[in-house]
């Protein structure tokens, strides 16, 4: 008899007293690169 697990996981990121640190154009930088890191590991 097989089991099936799942896990997920809700990254969330912040700044103190919510400031905004990443522009617009570095955000989809690195998006794509917390997006790569997680493929590579087959998440």
């Amino acid at each position: 008899m097989g089991t099936y697990t799942q896990i997920f996981y809700h990254l969330v990121f912040g700044t103190k007293h919510k400031e905004e640190a990443i522009n617009e154009t570095n955000e989809k930088e690195l998006y794509k690169y917390i997006w790569e890191i997680l493929k590579n590991k087959k998440m």
